[in-house]
């Protein structure tokens, strides 16, 4: 009975569970949803972005980026190509801009924290306006390699110190377009960084990955109908906590629950405390006339008239025990077994 009556405790947790992933997923889903206007629909932008470059060796052409590593001194100059693209589901009309700079970073030797910073590109803003479903720009900039290096250098004889050096290129892109179809503005920005060490012999040239990303925009909702996102969500999350609460319960029954085996056995033990005593095996009772008493109140008053003790062997655990009270040849016994 117990193992059935825990199966089918153990069964509803499982079914609990479910729910709760169920009621949490819709909750965080109408949370999301609170204010967004689905019946108008969405504005989808899809994102692309490369930077890519090609290095010039002093008195060479240039190489591609196909080398992992190149002699520092030996690097003429950079020139790095970039591309930056987004379509739109919908047309939208606004205007984007980007422009490109240049840092040269500094920190002493074994430290990272940055003792100075210069400034050492940037390029004038270009702005563009878009009136349509597609975003694309490309465009390149030349890194004097042999010039920044010097300044480095000169860095170093002025300050003394043992200084890292390492120069970081920006593209910064942003945009702002306006979607009449969701009523709403789009503010964007995206950056695109080469970067690479000047104070060592050999240097690696680090860019940004190729990004592909999509983002999505909704109207948004009526401020009448928040109140009802927020009611479906506080549904939704109370639901999850009613059910976290009967699985609290069911886990403590299924914890505690005892059979009518072990509720006779522990109430014996406790009452007749006095009586009782607790063997490890069962004592040989081949020779002895056992005789089965009809309850324990027999055995007891059988130990008392006797004068000797009662004798508990648990024979199966949790499923069977046997009470005894022994006086020479004769054996006065009680069994209790699980139905």
């Amino acid at each position: 009975m117990k193992k059935s009556k825990n199966v089918l405790r153990i069964i509803a947790i499982i079914f609990l569970l479910i729910l709760i992933g169920v009621s949490s997923f819709f909750g965080y889903y109408f949370y999301n949803m609170k204010g967004i206007d689905l019946k108008a629909g969405a504005l989808t932008m899809n994102e692309k972005s490369a930077l890519t470059y090609n290095v010039k060796l002093k008195n060479r052409d240039y190489y591609k980026q196909d080398s992992n590593a190149y002699l520092t001194n030996f690097i003429d100059e950079i020139n790095a190509s970039f591309n930056y693209s987004t379509t739109f589901s919908n047309k939208v009309k606004g205007e984007y801009s980007y422009y490109v700079e240049g840092l040269l970073k500094t920190s002493v030797e074994n430290e990272n924290q940055s003792i100075l910073n210069r400034d050492i590109y940037k390029s004038e803003v270009k702005k563009e306006s878009i009136d349509g479903n597609i975003l694309n720009l490309s465009d390149d900039f030349l890194i004097d390699v042999e010039e920044y290096k010097k300044m480095y250098d000169e860095l170093l004889s002025n300050y003394r110190l043992n200084l890292n050096g390492e120069l970081f290129f920006h593209v910064v892109i942003t945009y702002n377009v306006f979607d009449e179809v969701i009523e709403k503005s789009i503010n964007q920005k995206a950056e695109l960084t080469l970067q690479f060490p000047i104070d060592q012999e050999t240097t690696t040239i680090k860019t940004s990955p190729d990004k592909e990303n999509v983002f999505r925009e909704y109207k948004e909702t009526p401020s009448e109908h928040e109140s009802i996102y927020f009611v479906i969500c506080l549904e939704f999350f109370g639901a999850g906590f009613l059910f976290s609460l009967i699985i609290l319960l069911l886990v403590i029954e299924v914890a505690n629950s005892d059979t009518e085996y072990e509720r006779t056995i522990h109430h014996y033990l406790k009452k007749y405390d006095s009586l009782i005593v607790e063997l490890k095996r069962l004592p040989n009772l081949a020779d002895m006339d056992v005789l089965f008493v009809k309850s324990f109140k027999d055995l007891v008053d059988a130990s008392n008239q006797l004068s000797m003790p009662i004798n508990y062997v648990e024979i199966a655990k949790k499923r069977e025990s046997i009470f005894l009270v022994i006086l020479d040849e004769k054996c006065y016994a009680y069994k209790v077994k699980e139905k």
